[in-house]
Parts: structure tokens; sequence; C-alpha cells
């Protein structure tokens, strides 16, 4: 029996070259994504302002989002990609490094 490494209706999230469970644990997380996004627009929308990916990350954990710290960071590159988030700039902490700030473009979802 030959297993396909890819199914037909992966989206890229998985390699060709991975084992089917790869492929079949980002089917899985599909619905995620989306769900992920959409709170991050949120977030944004309701802080009013930029945010940094940090700033991002706490509302979730507030809101008790069922979303990880790293998925609401991967949905910032994610949203610029799709045009819906851009980088407006940084903070300027006291001390510490600088952080990216994220803002909305206007496209709306």
């Amino acid at each position: 029996m030959t297993i396909p490494m890819i199914f037909p209706d992966d989206a890229p999230r998985a390699r060709r070259t991975d084992p089917v469970t790869s492929h079949e644990a980002a089917d899985a997380t599909s619905g995620h994504v989306w769900e992920s996004q959409q709170a991050t627009l949120e977030i944004l929308r309701a802080h009013g302002k930029p945010a940094t990916a940090l700033q991002v990350e706490q509302i979730a954990a507030v809101r008790e989002l069922p979303h990880s710290p790293s998925r609401m960071r991967s949905t910032l590159s994610e949203l610029e990609a799709l045009g819906f988030v851009e980088r407006v700039g940084f903070t300027s902490p006291p001390r510490g490094r600088r952080r990216q700030l994220w803002g909305l473009t206007g496209k709306e979802a």
C-alpha cells in the first residue's frame, strides 16, 4: 500500500517530503489558524493603537483564548502577508530591547 505524502486538499503548512502524520496535523489545525488570525485582528481593533507581539500575546492570555503565545505571534506575519496588518514602527523602551509595533492596514477581513 502506498501512502500519499501530500493530500489533495493540503495547504502549504507541511512539506511534500514530510510524513503523513505531519500533513494530518496540519489539516487538523487549519481551523485554528483562521480563528487565531481573527482573534488577533479583534485584539488590534479593540486595542485601538499599534501593539507589539508581546501585547497581543498578553491580551489573548487575559481573554483566555485557546491559542498559544507562539500561535498568536505567528498570526502577525500571516496577516501581514494577507495585507491586514503592517509593521508601523518600534517601541522606545527606557531600557531593554525595542519591539516591533504592528497596526491594522484598514483592509477589512
